[in-house]
């Protein structure tokens, strides 16, 4: 019994066109009483694993065959779908497709008539955030670079508290300088007072118009390296969560939050990442691409509209590699990948995931 239990198990093993084209024997298994007897159990589970098959033999032991017709004769019966059946979908799950366009909410308009007051209701960039970059700013030269300061100088200057007022004209000198650049002299170019004299020889000189800049008519060059040299958005003891980005997490939430309550995102959203350029040593997000124009580089993960006349970004974050911290990281996306992890983030902190409005249609190229 034994024996024909292992040929049994033996045969399941076999692919059905193997026993059909190569019959099985075995070498020293004999269905004969006189074969039997003069074995011994040991012998006969060692010569079934020698089985092996020869084209030749046309003998094929009955139990073998009843195995080989039960296996041949299974048939799989698959129901054909179209990839578009919409019997495919749980109908838990079943959902209409927003046929909207990206636009702001009711009252948002409303409440800005400026590109600033634009800034600070639908970027997140209020009041609140700038006095907290203020304080964080101040407390940082006082500890950090003061305390090591004997004559109490700061390029020639004693140094006093940051004002909010100082630090908006701040931001929008560093905005302009990004939409006008000047090629020559670095940031300094933007302060000076005359045109740049160029001398040709010992007796004739000549006046290049235009290199004279315009930020001295905003702020001393001293003020603007004193506030650039202490710039801080956050204390350095919030590092100890482990999140690489945390000195830039709270103004992603106040984007992130105002996005959100400023919009509602259209049918058509893209999911893609975009980099911007940094080389310095201490920039702890820093990454490197060869393949890229810009190899070492700050890699943001961004989501927005595709609407040709609408630009919106609805949700923003940085790659920083392998996040075991999970900062800002919602529940259901923690466990996967981490480009998969960033666009499931996106979705889950969109609430698109769940939108009573319908289903939306992303465009991306991460797996």
């Amino acid at each position: 019994m034994e024996t024909q239990r292992l040929l049994r198990f033996q045969n399941l093993l076999t692919s059905p066109i193997n026993r059909r084209s190569v019959p099985t024997r075995s070498s020293g298994v004999s269905n004969s009483d006189s074969s039997s007897e003069n074995s011994t159990d040991d012998e006969q589970g060692a010569s079934i694993l020698d089985l092996h098959y020869d084209i030749d033999n046309d003998s094929v032991d009955s139990d073998n065959e009843e195995t080989n017709d039960l296996l041949d004769n299974l048939l799989w019966r698959f129901t054909g779908y179209e990839p578009t059946d919409d019997r495919l979908r749980d109908p838990a799950h079943k959902k209409t497709v927003y046929i909207g366009s990206t636009q702001l909410k009711v009252g948002v308009a409303a409440s800005f008539k400026t590109p600033l007051g634009a800034l600070q209701v639908v970027g997140g960039f209020d009041l609140d955030t700038v006095k907290r970059i203020c304080r964080n700013s101040n407390e940082y030269i006082k500890r950090f670079i003061m305390s090591n300061t004997r004559d109490q100088l700061l390029y020639g200057m004693r140094f006093e508290d940051i004002t909010v007022e100082e630090m908006m004209k701040f931001f929008g000198i560093m905005l302009r300088m990004s939409l006008h650049p000047i090629d020559f002299g670095g940031y300094p170019a933007y302060f000076a007072r005359t045109d740049e004299d160029i001398i040709l020889d010992g007796e004739q000189t000549i006046r290049a118009t235009g290199p004279k800049g315009w930020a001295s008519d905003i702020m001393d060059l001293r003020r603007f390296k004193i506030i650039r040299k202490t710039f801080h958005p956050e204390d350095r003891l919030a590092r100890a969560c482990g999140d690489k980005c945390y000195q830039i997490r709270h103004l992603l939430r106040n984007f992130k939050a105002a996005a959100k309550t400023s919009f509602t995102p259209g049918r058509d959203i893209s999911f893609d990442e975009g980099g911007i350029g940094s080389r310095h040593r201490r920039n702890p997000v820093r990454m490197y691409n060869g393949k890229k124009p810009q190899k070492f580089r700050v890699d943001f993960f961004i989501c927005a509209s595709t609407e040709a006349d609408n630009y919106v970004i609805f949700h923003i974050d940085i790659y920083q590699g392998r996040n075991a911290c999970n900062v800002d990281i919602a529940q259901e996306a923690q466990w996967l990948p981490t480009t998969m992890k960033a666009v499931i983030n996106a979705v889950v902190q969109l609430d698109l995931h769940n939108d009573p409005r319908g289903c939306r249609i992303f465009a991306l190229d991460n797996r």
